[in-house]
């Protein structure tokens, strides 16, 4: 996650914008709140099959991104400039 962090920021590699929001919401958040439920509630499995199962989850996850990168889900389209939709009181003047 931080090196696409650092793809997209540092190295502004906007392409992958899309990819790294859907990256993060398959997989930032829940590998932080499932992992911290479990940890809280001592059933933190360490087998190799939980790590087998976590590294499938990863792959499949991953690809679901990707498809979703591909896709023209949220993705808005846009018709008119920011002037023709804003109040006139927040547009700047030019």
């Amino acid at each position: 996650m931080w090196t696409l962090f650092f793809l997209l920021m540092a190295l502004d590699k906007t392409s992958l914008s899309r990819f790294t929001a859907w990256f993060l919401i398959w997989l930032g958040i829940p590998s932080c709140s499932i992992s911290g439920l479990f940890l809280l509630h001592g059933v933190w499995a360490t087998t190799p099959a939980a790590g087998g199962a976590a590294l499938i989850a990863l792959v499949a996850l991953t690809a679901v991104s990707i498809a979703f990168t591909r896709s023209s889900i949220a993705r808005p389209q846009i018709t008119a400039s920011a002037s023709e939709t804003l109040p006139s009181s927040l547009v700047a003047s030019s």
